[in-house]
């Protein structure tokens, strides 16, 4: 049952977070995994898609990649329109897109041309839903949560992906064609999501009038603060915000704001900058371009696993089709575990920091995946999920940082270019890995060169240090 959004309050100090933060939470992972339901729906019913319009493995996979395209193409749009209209509206408008395209897949959708623009113009909704839940949780939660709360959010990715294929079978066992049974699997959920957001979600700003963050509203934590993270934020550095006469500070507020400030440690002259106001600030700071180069290679991995691992266990490790399926199903699930507690790493033993967290994931992710094809085959399930679940601890720690580089009135634009720069490696990781398979008639090449990918990316981690 939704819960009930708080009475609006004027701008104020509050003296712990408001339990509506995880209704928020909760909508916006419904509307994230809708999405992400989305991106597999057509590898749902694969098989049957490649039988029925004879399709090559290539012409299959780019009914998917094409998505993802247009969800990379549109983030940076999307942060614009949460920025303009809010993330209720953006995110509540990106599903009803979704689903009108949705309803449109057994007309339209028909033939593979028609299917190719339906499954581009999903992407573009999605870079709209996308870029307004990654943010607005940022912005809902105090630093300390923000972790656990993103890496929730990112595990439902694997749940959408899970929910596609486990109901595919039944729609179609009852007799619909597989576009329909696709439509049925998009719309009836999507419809249902769009409402309840529309009516039960509120943006922080209309709760809160004058707030940028929750973290604005709450006492200082000294702790962060001590730490050097984003306390920078919870202490009000909004700078706008900490000291503007509408927030009511208090000469104790104000002298807190101010020793905060001072516990900052410095960053090779950088980290005790303020915070970029605008993109263009952002732009010429090295840490968020370190911060885009983490999120490229986290993306690559994410999605370039499933390509991967098929034929490197069977070309090259000589696993049988069944056990391919048990072992590439028991990696994937560990998403929802490692997500999570990537995030609570980097919120309680690391307090807030979220470097050292994407620096121990890809650091492990690059030894695992390095050593894949000199394990025993009993171990090479266990050495695989540990690569995968490396990659998993990256995921919701690495989506807090568009949001934390920046002052809150450009989170969502922050969150829409890192996602539409970052997740052009999800968009080339199919392409580049099936090519150098299809080069080679190996997946180790392929597999050495994630390895290359996954230490650039932890070589990049120091540099962020926020």
């Amino acid at each position: 049952m939704a819960a009930s959004a708080p009475t609006a309050a004027p701008y104020a100090r509050l003296e712990k977070p408001p339990a509506y933060r995880w209704w928020i939470l909760v909508a916006n992972m419904l509307a994230y995994g809708q999405f992400f339901l989305t991106v597999q729906v057509v590898n749902a019913f694969s098989s049957t898609v490649q039988a029925e319009w004879h399709l090559a493995a290539a012409d299959l996979a780019l009914l998917t990649t094409v998505t993802l395209a247009g969800y990379a193409l549109a983030s940076g749009i999307g942060g614009k329109l949460e920025k303009r209209f809010g993330a209720r509206r953006t995110v509540v408008g990106g599903i009803a897109a979704n689903v009108v395209l949705g309803l449109l897949f057994p007309t339209a959708g028909s033939a593979y041309a028609g299917m190719i623009v339906l499954r581009f113009l999903q992407g573009v909704a999605g870079g709209c839903i996308a870029s307004s839940v990654v943010s607005s949780t940022v912005l809902w939660f105090p630093v300390r949560q923000r972790g656990l709360a993103q890496g929730l959010l990112m595990g439902v990715l694997g749940f959408g992906f899970a929910l596609a294929s486990l109901c595919a079978p039944l729609l179609l066992d009852a007799g619909m064609t597989w576009q329909f049974a696709a439509a049925v699997l998009v719309v009836a959920p999507g419809a249902a999501i769009a409402a309840v957001y529309a009516v039960s979600v509120r943006d922080l700003g209309a709760v809160y009038p004058g707030a940028d963050s929750l973290a604005d509203l709450l006492p200082v934590d000294g702790r962060a603060a001590a730490a050097g993270t984003s306390g920078t934020e919870t202490a009000g550095t909004s700078e706008a915000g900490a000291c503007d006469p509408r927030a009511g500070a208090t000469g104790a507020r104000t002298s807190a704001v101010a020793a905060d400030a001072k516990a900052v440690p410095p960053d090779a002259g950088s980290r005790s900058q303020p915070r970029p106001r605008t993109m263009a600030q952002a732009r010429h700071r090295l840490r968020f371009w370190a911060a885009i180069v983490v999120g490229f290679v986290n993306g690559w991995l994410t999605y370039g696993f499933s390509t991967l691992l098929p034929p490197l266990l069977t070309g090259d490790l000589g696993f049988s089709g069944d056990a391919v399926a048990g072992i590439t199903s028991a990696t994937f699930v560990i998403t929802l575990v490692a997500s999570p507690v990537g995030g609570i790493l980097s919120d309680r033993v690391f307090g807030g920091r979220r470097w050292p967290v994407l620096l121990i994931g890809n650091a492990v992710s690059a030894v695992t995946l390095a050593v894949v094809p000199f394990a025993p085959h009993v171990l090479v399930t266990g050495v695989l999920v540990g690569a995968y679940a490396s990659v998993s601890l990256c995921c919701g720690t690495f989506w807090t940082l568009p949001s934390e580089l920046v002052q809150p009135s450009v989170a969502a634009e922050s969150t829409g270019f890192v996602t539409a720069v970052a997740n052009i490696g999800s968009v080339l990781t199919g392409f580049v890995i099936g090519a150098l398979v299809d080069a080679t008639a190996s997946a180790l090449p392929a597999l050495y060169l994630c390895v290359a990918l996954a230490a650039l990316s932890a070589a990049a981690c120091p540099l962020i240090r926020q």
